[in-house]
């Protein structure tokens, strides 16, 4: 009695009325020690000496499972892929293209990298990336931020402070630096050179100025473009040749927060004077 690698056996004799001889009896205990001899024992002493062929299988029969648990274990889900089962339910496949979790949730540690979109929670400390579930705060004057799950930007808030530019302006600063008050102050100073004040004056290199008129003897009146504090102090008078002999003294009378006048007489006299020249500059008092 032959037997294959197949499981199947071949009587070697029909035995019919005859007499048995040891010849024919060996032969067929022969042939039956040699197939007991290529069978694998489920006690699990023998050990296969080529690959084992399951059956496709299922997920609530896999080709692979337990005699108290047929439910569960491994079978083949389509070519070159591998399915994991339990309780009769695909769990995860195993592919060329990797691990792909069909049902259930992943517990344990993970070590290496994961390619791919993560759907739900996850618990547990990280070493490699963030979890999505940490939190970027912006803090005072940013705005911005959030959880991890997408990209976040931290920009710098607006303040109650306009954009543009401010001339000798006054500022308000909080605890972290940010400016959340501006106003453009006046312009503080001013200069003119006044020639020919005699008749028609006429102003040269003029800061902050905007005329100067001859109201009547050694009276020239300065009006400023932009207004400032209601008192000014002149810096510098220079004057130019009086028209007849002696000094000339000066002094300036405050019309209004845009407007003084200067005053030139005679220092000998007191008499009010016209001169040919005034160079003047114009500091705001504090």
């Amino acid at each position: 009695m032959a037997y294959n690698g197949s499981g199947t056996f071949t009587p070697s004799y029909t035995y019919s009325v005859e007499i048995l001889t040891a010849a024919k009896l060996n032969a067929s205990l022969t042939d039956i020690a040699t197939g007991l001899s290529n069978s694998l024992t489920k006690d699990g002493q023998s050990t296969m000496t080529a690959p084992i062929k399951a059956a496709d299988g299922s997920a609530t029969a896999p080709s692979y499972s337990f005699g108290t648990d047929t439910n569960t274990g491994f079978y083949r889900t389509t070519t070159d892929s591998l399915g994991a089962a339990t309780g009769g339910t695909l769990r995860c496949t195993i592919s060329s293209a990797g691990i792909t979790m069909n049902s259930g949730d992943f517990v344990g540690n993970l070590t290496g990298n994961v390619t791919g979109n993560v759907t739900g929670s996850v618990t547990g400390a990280a070493s490699g990336n963030v979890l999505p579930t940490r939190l970027v705060s912006a803090g005072t004057g940013l705005s911005g931020g959030g959880d991890l799950s997408a990209d976040r930007t931290i920009a710098l808030a607006n303040t109650a402070v306009s954009a543009g530019s401010y001339t000798n302006a006054s500022f308000t600063v909080d605890a972290q630096g940010r400016l959340t008050a501006a106003a453009s102050g006046n312009t503080v100073f001013a200069q003119a050179y006044a020639s020919a004040l005699t008749t028609s004056p006429a102003l040269s290199n003029q800061i902050n100025i905007a005329s100067v008129t001859r109201e009547t003897t050694g009276q020239y009146r300065f009006t400023l473009t932009n207004a400032g504090a209601n008192q000014y102090l002149p810096v510098q008078a220079t004057l130019g040749a009086l028209d007849g002999a002696g000094r000339t003294g000066i002094y300036v009378n405050h019309i209004s927060s845009s407007v003084f006048d200067v005053h030139t007489y005679r220092a000998d006299n007191g008499s009010a004077v016209d001169v040919v020249a005034v160079h003047v500059n114009v500091g705001q008092t504090f």
